[in-house]
């Protein structure tokens, strides 16, 4: 993300007026079911998946249903069979303690079916009311506080796998060609969001194209 942020200030553009002192991402989400296996799209028709909103696109193209909640609102909505399954990551399951609730769990690699962005931003006119080495200083520490927190999702994440484990839990990791059917499903909201973009005479296409390079790059 950072390699695209240099090539498209574009990204950066969206957040007039503030200062972009440290963007990373989230761990990789996956499903966790109260009671169904999935392995394709086809098994998710009908299942209430609790999620947030921005995840609505995505559940919708493989027939299922979000259900919007709020961390204070998952354990006893899983609890009362008010939904079928969770999409959220592992140190979110272990962290609020929803292992007990689950039965089954399904992975699509290790960057998941998706990867949440969040980022920490200043005012910049409180940005610039700081001294210019305070401010080095700032930009100096994002790889290693990047690097820290990486490393934290990654002992999050055994963690949250291991109790799974523990329970007896089945951690179903689709193939490349199950994936493939996963991806098929969802290319239309990826043509929608080019097409949003282009249309506000943003670079969506090359931002696109440049994500799926860097992807297939490092993933080699």
């Amino acid at each position: 993300y950072q390699e695209m942020r240099r090539k498209f200030p574009q990204l950066d553009g969206e957040f007039k007026g503030l200062k972009n002192i440290y963007t990373s991402a989230m761990a990789p989400y996956a499903f966790h079911f109260t009671k169904k296996t999935v392995r394709g799209p086809a098994d998710m028709k009908g299942l209430r998946i609790m999620a947030s909103g921005s995840w609505t696109d995505f559940l919708s193209a493989v027939d299922a249903v979000c259900v919007a909640k709020g961390p204070p609102d998952w354990y006893m909505s899983l609890q009362k069979g008010l939904v079928d399954g969770h999409f959220t990551h592992w140190p979110a399951v272990d962290g609020f303690k929803l292992e007990e609730l689950f039965a089954t769990h399904t992975e699509a690699g290790d960057a998941g079916f998706g990867l949440n962005m969040y980022s920490w931003f200043m005012n910049m006119n409180s940005w610039n009311k700081i001294p210019k080495k305070a401010q080095q200083a700032f930009l100096d520490l994002e790889p290693w506080v990047e690097q820290e927190d990486l490393q934290l999702n990654a002992r999050l994440i055994d963690q949250g796998r291991e109790n799974a484990k523990k329970m007896g839990h089945p951690i179903y990791r689709l193939s490349p060609e199950q994936l493939a059917l996963w991806t098929k499903m969802v290319l239309p909201i990826h043509k929608k969001w080019i097409a949003e973009a282009e249309a506000k005479g943003l670079p969506g296409q090359a931002v696109y194209d440049e994500a799926k390079r860097l992807i297939a790059q490092y993933n080699d």
